[in-house]
């Protein structure tokens, strides 16, 4: 999505920046008081939460051809395999993401399970000012779900040096 904004401002004589947040090792650090306080504000059936934070929490083990593991508990994490865990990631992030994008309705947001992006076309200063506002408030709204961004992963780009200097 950003090379196609950034093919358009360029024809526009727009500047155009991308940030891409991930969240650090998602699945292992939900816990499970925010993800079931996140279901009941977005109306996800409690019955249904309380069954996947059950399966969530039971014991695991890791298999590998014929080696496996001894049984382990994991708390406060999201099974990968599991069917709804990309459901689950939806709920406890969508409250975040619709608040950003009502306090930044100029901005492209996108969201598949733990990546966000945040995309701003504009004159260089509303970019760098619109983007700037709307990561700080995109991570500390992570943050107050328990959830870390990755150091690594999480970047920003923009369509000129100087842009990405502001």
């Amino acid at each position: 999505i950003h090379n196609v904004l950034a093919g358009y401002a360029k024809y526009s004589g727009q500047s155009v920046a991308t940030l891409f947040g991930d969240i650090e090792k998602f699945y292992d650090n939900v816990g499970h008081v925010a993800l079931q306080q996140g279901g009941e504000q977005v109306g996800f059936p409690k019955k249904l939460m309380e069954a996947y934070c059950g399966l969530y929490e039971g014991p695991r083990a890791i298999a590998f051809e014929k080696a496996v593991s001894e049984a382990f508990d994991a708390v406060g994490t999201i099974l990968p395999g599991c069917s709804a865990a990309t459901t689950m990631a939806k709920v406890l992030l969508f409250r975040l993401l619709k608040s950003t994008a009502k306090g930044f309705p100029s901005l492209h947001l996108k969201n598949v399970v733990d990546d966000v992006s945040i995309q701003a076309t504009g004159s260089e200063s509303f970019v760098a000012t619109a983007l700037a506002r709307a990561g700080k408030w995109f991570a500390n709204g992570i943050g107050k779900l328990g959830l870390p961004l990755s150091g690594v992963k999480t970047v920003f780009t923009a369509s000129s040096a100087s842009l990405g200097q502001k």
